[in-house]
């Protein structure tokens, strides 16, 4: 993949969903937690229904007021964070280290 420089906007969004990642990783809170496991370990149909079920709530907060803004960026970020691990899931992400070896 080229390398380029991210928009604003997605810069943005990604360093949203970077930081979601860190807050729900029961491994920054507690290194030790035996019952972690990494999304490409997870279900796939556990993946799939969290980001239905995360769409459903953009749509729930996209029709609220002012005060549930905060709401829906968040639910944006959980969706888009579940859609990368689905991706990262079934292997069609390629990490820089898995591009040298292959």
């Amino acid at each position: 993949m080229a390398e380029f420089k991210l928009r604003p906007e997605v810069a943005m969004f990604a360093a949203l969903m970077e930081a979601r990642l860190r807050e729900k990783d029961p491994l920054v809170a507690d290194p030790d937690n035996e019952e972690w496991i990494h999304w490409r370990e997870c279900d796939w149909q556990f993946l799939l229904d969290q980001l239905q079920w995360k769409v459903g709530l953009i749509d729930h907060h996209a029709e609220g007021d002012e005060s549930e803004k905060a709401d829906l960026l968040k639910s944006c970020v959980d969706a888009a964070n579940f859609a990368m691990m689905m991706a990262d899931h079934r292997g069609v992400l390629m990490r820089k280290e898995e591009k040298a070896s292959g």
